[in-house]
């Protein structure tokens, strides 16, 4: 036995190139509507990529800033790494827009 997960909303889910569904307790390949259906659904809303109007740095991740202060320094290595020590959260933050 093992666990399928659901496929992620609108879009059709396959193996070895054909798209199966449940028929009772059956699994069959899926018909053409049924797919149409799936890709016809909404997708489900990023909400990592929303403006959060009442949020302040105080709600962020200390790890999190400190991780992609590591990262900003590898990728940005003709900014030297004292300065980047140098900066405030909020100046790093807002230097890596």
């Amino acid at each position: 036995m093992f666990k399928i997960l659901a496929s992620p909303r609108n879009i059709v889910m396959t193996w070895k190139g054909i798209a199966y569904c449940r028929d009772g307790e059956s699994i069959k390949p899926m018909n053409q509507s049924k797919m149409d259906e799936i890709r016809g659904q909404a997708p489900t809303p990023d909400w990592s990529a929303e403006i959060i109007l009442d949020a302040t740095l105080d709600d962020l991740d200390e790890v999190a800033i400190a991780k992609a202060r590591k990262m900003f320094k590898k990728v940005h290595n003709r900014i030297p790494v004292e300065e980047v020590n140098k900066w405030t959260d909020e100046e790093f933050l807002s230097k890596c827009e």
